[in-house]
This record gives C-alpha cells, sequence and structure tokens, in this order.
C-alpha cells in the first residue's frame, strides 16, 4: 500500500538521520549479506538493502511504498505485534518470523529489531533479517521423517501412540472409540513375486483410498510393513460396521499398477475401548490379536475382539516357539495321497504333504503351523526337508517295483523365490538318485504374476525333465494370459471348486471351462478333493480321468499308502 501523507515528515526525518551517520555504517547497511531495512515505528519501511530485495523478490521502490507487516505471513501478525509494543518501548527482541515472497513462495526468517532511540525518544526500528527458510525446512523435514511414514507419508506408530492416549482421555462414552488393525492379504505373495517397488506403489495406492474413506475424527497411521491403523469414533456399532465394510469395499477395488491390474483384500481386527482396558498398548494389542483370528479365516474378514481370543494367541506364540527345533527333532512326517488314473483305475502318482506330530500338542493341522511357519521364516529349511524326504521316500518305491510316474510336491512362494532354488531341487534329485522326470512341482497361481522371473526358473527346471503344476486353479490373481507366456504341465481345479459342482451352476460352468480349456491347450488336469460319488459322476460325464480326494483315499503315511498299492 502507499504511504500515507502522516508518515512523509517521519520518514524523511530518518533519511536525514542516516545520511549524516557515517560512512562506515553506511558500508555496514548497505553490503551486510543479510537483510537489513529501517522503518518507522508504525513499520513503514524507509530504507532496505540489497539483500532483503534479493530474500523478498520486490525491487528497492516497491518496498519503500510498503509496511513491513505487508511482508508478515497473517499466522505471524500477532507475534510480531507484540514484538513491536516491546521494540517500541525500547528493549531488543530477536524472534522467528515467515515473511511472503513476490512470488508467493513462503520463507522464514530470524529476525533481529533494534529500537532506534533519539533523545530517550524511541523514532524508528532498525531490522536485520537472516534467511533460515533452508534451515527449517531441513528441521521441518527431520521432524516429519520422525513422525510420519516416509513411504506412504501417513502418521508412524509415535503420532499413532500420542494420538491415541488423547483419544482415551477425552473419549465420550456415549460414543464408540475403536482400534482397526488391518493387513493386506497375501501381500508378502506380491511383494516377493513382483519386487519391493510394485509393493510399495500398491502400499502408497491403497494408504491413499483408506485416507479418502475417513472423517475429520478419524486417525490412521502405518505400523509396519503391510500392517495399519486406524483410530475410529462413531456414535453407534451400525455407524461403525458401515464404515469398516466401506473401507474393505473400497480397498478391494480392482486397480493396475505397472500394467498390472489385480485386486487385493485386506483383513481387520477391531477393538472397541470397551472391550479393552483404557490403555494404548491394550487396545492395539486386542486390534492385533482379532487380526490374528481374521487371518485364520478367509481373505478379507473382519473379526471383532472378544476376551476369548487370548487363548488362541496363547497358542499361536506357542507353535512359533515349537516350530524352531521341530525339523531338528524330526517331529514332521510325510503323508501321501495317491492320484487315481479313472480309466484304468490305478494309483498313478502321489502328492506329498506335510504332517506335524508334536510330542506334547499332538498332530497340529497344517492350517495351523503352515502359516506359522511362514511368518517365522521356517518354511523354506521345512520346504527343503519335504522336497527331500519325498524324493527319497518315491526312489525307495521305485526300487521296490512300483509303477507309479508322478510325485507331486508343494512349494511355498518364499521357497521358490530363493535364487538358488533351481540348484536347490536339483541337488536334491541328484543326491536321492531320483529321475527328475517323475518329479512335478505344484506352485500357486500367485507365482506367476512376476513373469519374467517365473519363466526363467520353470525353464531351467523344465530342461532337466522337472514337471510344473499350477496349483488350486482359478483362485488366484494370475491373469490367463500367464498360461500363454509360462509352459507348465498339470493344471489342479481347486477342490472349493468341486465341493459344490453337484449344487452350484457356476461351479458347474467354472469347471467345465477350466475341462474344456486343459483339453485344448494339451495340459493335463487333476481334480482335488473329490468326496462323493457324484462328483465323481460329474467328472467322469465330462472326461477328466485324473482325480484325488478322500473318496478314493486320505493322505496316509508311507506304509499305509504301501498296502493300498499292493491291494490296487
Amino acid at each position: 500500500m502507499s504511504l500515507s501523507s502522516s508518515h512523509g515528515s517521519e520518514n524523511q526525518y530518518l533519511m536525514t538521520l542516516l545520511n549524516t551517520y557515517e560512512p562506515r555504517y553506511s558500508s555496514l547497511f548497505h553490503n551486510n549479506p543479510d537483510g537489513m531495512f529501517c522503518c518507522t515505528i508504525d513499520t513503514a519501511l524507509v530504507e532496505v538493502n540489497s539483500s532483503l530485495t534479493r530474500f523478498c523478490g520486490y525491487n528497492r521502490s516497491e518496498l519503500l511504498h510498503r509496511c513491513l507487516t505487508e511482508l508478515i505471513l497473517p499466522e505471524c501478525q500477532d507475534n510480531l505485534a507484540n514484538v513491536l509494543t516491546a521494540v517500541k518501548q525500547g528493549a531488543v527482541k530477536r524472534f522467528h518470523v515467515g515473511l511472503l515472497h513476490k512470488n508467493g513462495e513462503q520463507l522464514y526468517a530470524e529476525m533481529t529489531a533494534i529500537p532506534i532511540i533519539i533523545n530517550k525518544k524511541v523514532v524508528g526500528i532498525h531490522g536485520i533479517i537472516r534467511d533460515v527458510t533452508n534451515e527449517l525446512r531441513i528441521q521441518q523435514s527431520a521432524e516429519k521423517a520422525k513422525f510420519y511414514d516416509p513411504l506412504t507419508k501417513l502418521p508412524n506408530r509415535i503420532l499413532l501412540y500420542r494420538h491415541l492416549q488423547q483419544a482415551i482421555l477425552k473419549h465420550n462414552p456415549d460414543r464408540i472409540l475403536a482400534v482397526m488393525v488391518l493387513d493386506l492379504d497375501r501381500f508378502k505373495v506380491i511383494n516377493d513375486t513382483l519386487g519391493r517397488d510394485f509393493g510399495d506403489q500398491l502400499l502408497c495406492q491403497i494408504a491413499e483410498r483408506m485416507r479418502a474413506e475417513l472423517t475429520s475424527s478419524d486417525f490412521i497411521a502405518r505400523l509396519a510393513g503391510n500392517e495399519f491403523v486406524i483410530v475410529i469414533k462413531r456414535n453407534s456399532e451400525v455407524e461403525l460396521e458401515q464404515f469398516c465394510q466401506t473401507l474393505q469395499q473400497e480397498i478391494a477395488a480392482p486397480m493396475e499398477i505397472s500394467g498390472h491390474r489385480f485386486a487385493i483384500t485386506a483383513s481387520g481386527g477391531i477393538c472397541r475401548l470397551s472391550d479393552s482396558e483404557p490403555e494404548v498398548d491394550a487396545l492395539i494389542r486386542c486390534a492385533s490379536i482379532a487380526l490374528y483370528q481374521a487371518k485364520q479365516g478367509s481373505r478379507g474378514s473382519l473379526v471383532y475382539y472378544t476376551p476369548e481370543f487370548g487363548l488362541h494367541t496363547m497358542r499361536s506364540i506357542q507353535l512359533e516357539s515349537a516350530l524352531k527345533d521341530a525339523l531338528a527333532k524330526s517331529q514332521f512326517l510325510l503323508h501321501y495321497q495317491p492320484q487315481i488314473d479313472l480309466d484304468s483305475g490305478r494309483i498313478i502318482g502321489v502328492e506329498a504333504l506335510v504332517r506335524w506330530n508334536h510330542p506334547e500338542l499332538g498332530m497340529v493341522p497344517p492350517l495351523e503351523f503352515i502359516p506359522a511357519a511362514e511368518r517365522t521364516g521356517m518354511i523354506v529349511p521345512l520346504g527343503e526337508w519335504i522336497l527331500t524326504a519325498a524324493c527319497q521316500q518315491f526312489r525307495v518305491w521305485l526300487d521296490q517295483g512300483c509303477t507309479l510316474s508322478r510325485l507331486s510336491v508343494n512349494i511355498s512362494v518364499t521357497q521358490f523365490n530363493q535364487s538358488n532354488f533351481c540348484e536347490q531341487v536339483l541337488s536334491i534329485l541328484e543326491e536321492t538318485g531320483l529321475d527328475p522326470g517323475y518329479l512335478e512341482l505344484e506352485i500357486t497361481e500367485s507365482q506367476l504374476l512376476n513373469v519374467e522371473a517365473v519363466i526363467n526358473k520353470i525353464q531351467k527346471l523344465r530342461a532337466r525333465g522337472v514337471k510344473i503344476a499350477i496349483d488350486d486353479f482359478g483362485t488366484g490373481y494370475s491373469p490367463l494370459s500367464h498360461l500363454r507366456q509360462i509352459a507348465i504341465d498339470t493344471l489342479k481345479i481347486d477342490k472349493g471348486f468341486i465341493e459344490e459342482i453337484t449344487t452350484n451352476n457356476r461351479d458347474r460352468v467354472i469347471v467345465k471351462t477350466i475341462i474344456n480349456m486343459a483339453r485344448l491347450m494339451q495340459l493335463n488336469l487333476i481334480a482335488k478333493g473329490v468326496e462323493t460319488s457324484e462328483q465323481l459322476h460329474f467328472l467322469n460325464q465330462h472326461s477328466l480321468r485324473e482325480v484325488q480326494g478322500y473318496y478314493f483315499s486320505p493322505p496316509l503315511p508311507n506304509y499305509e499308502l504301501e498296502k493300498l498299492l499292493v491291494k490296487v
């Protein structure tokens, strides 16, 4: 704004004052690397140096038609007013202030305000402005790094604990306060298969989707890896459930990253403040226990915490601890499920399935210990033991004159992604003396996502005679186009499609489609989970020739299978 005429005499007086100063002061003022100014007690600028003009983007004449207050950010005006009041009373003040550059950029400075006193009267202000913009931004970045996740930009554990502590203290008992811990299903598979860069992009997209669903009273943080925590405040149980359902639907909506289009689900555990001790750690721990229960169910499950869950969690901890010694103590054993050729009625192959016989816990179900092995990293040495033991046993049967033609062994994603996986398989075959042509490795559709990496390994193994099967076909993320690119030998129809094949028309259509596709692509096809004569009749009608399931035999220990082989 233009200076008012009332300022004229003050300006002239100060300018005269400046001009009468000795040359050394003038040199100090105009050549100082810090910005310097002289203004009236009403902040009308009377003189500025070139450092200040460079700092704020205005030329000298533009600044001399402004008041100092016009350069200061609105949020700093109150503090500036307090400082000026003190300076007008003769005090020297140093403080931090935000300024606005001519181009609109926000700048930050350390300002020193010194009163100009003539005859014991404050007649103006000398100011020194030191640019601290970069220093402050570095400090802010450091603060942000301390409290925010660098990948997703979400708050981290530290801010989560602070926010949740305040939420508990200020909680209105008439409302619902809940903590939700979310975990992306099969994220490790995707991350291991498609790489960390892909996984990072996925996490950022999911974080944005979740943030978009929050209200102003909600709070979200990334706890670790693919685990997120949301602090939720709602007026009723209905509102809470609606929010959770909407959130999971948004997460599960299809997305595209680096040319890959797929959908991912999230499992969640929720704990209300009313179901837990009123402490941050207790709330998060209980929500995590509920999440663990959700992960035991189908993908995308949501479970509310109840005190009984603590017992299940203790068992999980017990299993994970016991797993570390189970291999060394020879507690694992293999069972073999026969694969039947319907034309001849013969057992043509077996699938090796691991079992755990714990001395105190008894037979631990695979659905319990396989996920525990994945979590603890034991899945790799366990997988190596399974492959070795199965090849050894199969070689014994061949030496005894059995006419089996196939040994199927499941390979976990983690094991398959080991850099030395192919060398390990070929080394085991050489050590056990088993011809590679008998071995069929079962991998899941999820392992086909990173086509380039999978092709190299499969080509290397198939070149030596090892066969490759896609297990649980139809349940994974892999598009059908991957079957054109990757040479495989066998498709195994997931038992979930077989279970309701006689009552569910959609399952019938899916199975018939897979049968026709396998025939056209000249792939071997096996139906898993055949348990009834009605299921068998349907498969026979549609010319599916190889099956396995409890209708014929459950998985058997080696000595029981040998009896069955003799009988057949």
